[in-house]
C-alpha cells in the first residue's frame, strides 16, 4: 500500500515540476516571442479566424512577412495582417482577404510570424460554448490521470 502511494505521489510531483517547468520556459521566451490569435477573416484562407501565431518580436520585416502589429490608439487590439512594402520606418501592410493597406510605423510592429495552429481558438471558443463541457473534460483528464497509475499498480498486483 506505502508502495502504492509512493508511486502516486511521484506521478504528481513529476507532472506538477513539469507544468511550473512549462511555465518557466513560456516566461523566458516571452521576451523574444509572443502568442496571440487571429480575430478576424482578414488573413484567410491563409491563416483563418481563431488560430493562434506565435510570432518573433525584434526581428528584420521583409515584403511577405505576416505581422502582427498595434496602432498608438488602440494598443491593446493587435492585428495580424501582411507586409506588402516597406518605405524607411514605414511598412504598409493589407489583409489577404481585404483591399485596404494600412500604413504602420515599424516600432508599431510587435512581431514577426514564426508558427501557428489554425482554428484552435475557435474550438476552444465551441468547447466554452456549453457550461458542462468544460466540467466533463476535467472530470476526464482527472479520471485519465487516476487510472494511470491505478493501471500501473494493477497490472503488476496481477503480474505477481
Amino acid at each position: 500500500m506505502q508502495l502504492k502511494l509512493v508511486k502516486y505521489l511521484a506521478f504528481y510531483a513529476f507532472t506538477f515540476l513539469l507544468l511550473v517547468s512549462a511555465l518557466l520556459v513560456v516566461d523566458t521566451l516571452s521576451s523574444s516571442f509572443d502568442v496571440r490569435y487571429v480575430a478576424t477573416e482578414s488573413m484567410e484562407p491563409s491563416f483563418p479566424r481563431g488560430s493562434i501565431v506565435v510570432v518573433q518580436k525584434d526581428v528584420a520585416i521583409a515584403v511577405g512577412d505576416p505581422v502582427m502589429y498595434v496602432y498608438p490608439q488602440a494598443p491593446s487590439t493587435p492585428i495580424f495582417h501582411r507586409v506588402i512594402a516597406v518605405n524607411g520606418s514605414t511598412a504598409y501592410i493589407k489583409g489577404d482577404a481585404v483591399d485596404l493597406v494600412e500604413r504602420v510605423e515599424l516600432r508599431n510592429v510587435l512581431g514577426v510570424y514564426l508558427f501557428g495552429v489554425p482554428y484552435i481558438m475557435e474550438l476552444a471558443a465551441l468547447l466554452l460554448s456549453d457550461p458542462l463541457i468544460p466540467y466533463a473534460l476535467v472530470i476526464t483528464v482527472i479520471l485519465l490521470c487516476l487510472s494511470e497509475p491505478l493501471g500501473n499498480a494493477v497490472g503488476e498486483h496481477e503480474s505477481r
